[in-house]
């Protein structure tokens, strides 16, 4: 009897477990053909000439995407989305990879100052996009990153080596929502228009 028991209280655990693990299997297969067939890029086509103009930048690097958005003082303010333990703790070995992207994950919202110097740098180096937007949408926009991240400040976490600030986001992070997916939505709130894809791995600026 006691067997018996044992056997069947395991039963529908090892069901669930293989049914993860096909789940799994399948996102896998899904994005591996997304990559293949060059479907995981979307364009972004800057907004109609503002009224009143202000530069904000889209910027990529091997790690992240984020969107720079000026701030009152004559700089500029980048912002960021990620997985926590993968870009806020460098939790970062091939083998969290799976981990990061397959399911829901903590997310976390990154910031970070930079000079005007900075920019201009990062822009010379191809790492740095610049984008004409309206004033008032970019103050807007930035207003409420902010508040978002001020929100979360319990949570705030400074690390040295990449030069940013984490707090934890409201949103989990994973292939169907990673960073060009956050950048995406910022973009369209400053009124650009970013193409559709099934699933969004690179954001690059329309010709």
């Amino acid at each position: 009897m006691k067997g018996s028991g044992g056997k069947s209280k395991s039963a529908p655990a090892a069901k669930r477990s293989r049914r993860w693990r096909l789940t799994a299997g399948l996102l896998f297969v899904a994005l591996a053909v997304c990559v293949a067939s060059n479907s995981c890029t979307s364009t972004i086509t800057p907004p109609p000439k503002p009224a009143v103009p202000s530069s904000a930048y889209l910027l990529k690097s091997a790690r992240h995407v984020g969107v720079v958005l000026p701030d009152t003082a004559g700089g500029f303010v980048e912002y960021g989305f990620g997985d926590w333990d993968w870009y806020a703790s460098l939790h970062d070995s091939w083998f969290h990879v799976f981990d990061t992207v397959l399911w829901p994950t903590r997310g976390c919202l990154s910031r970070r100052a930079l000079s005007n110097r900075r920019v201009e740098y990062l822009e010379e180096c191809g790492r740095a996009w610049e984008i004409m937007v309206e004033h008032d949408d970019a103050a807007d926009l930035l207003g409420d990153l902010d508040r978002s991240f001020d929100e979360q400040r319990s949570t705030l976490v400074h690390n040295e080596l990449l030069g940013f600030e984490f707090v934890e986001a409201e949103r989990a992070y994973w292939f169907p929502y990673n960073c060009n997916d956050a950048v995406t939505e910022w973009l369209e709130r400053l009124g650009c228009d970013v193409s559709w894809v099934p699933i969004r791995l690179d954001l690059e600026m329309a010709d």
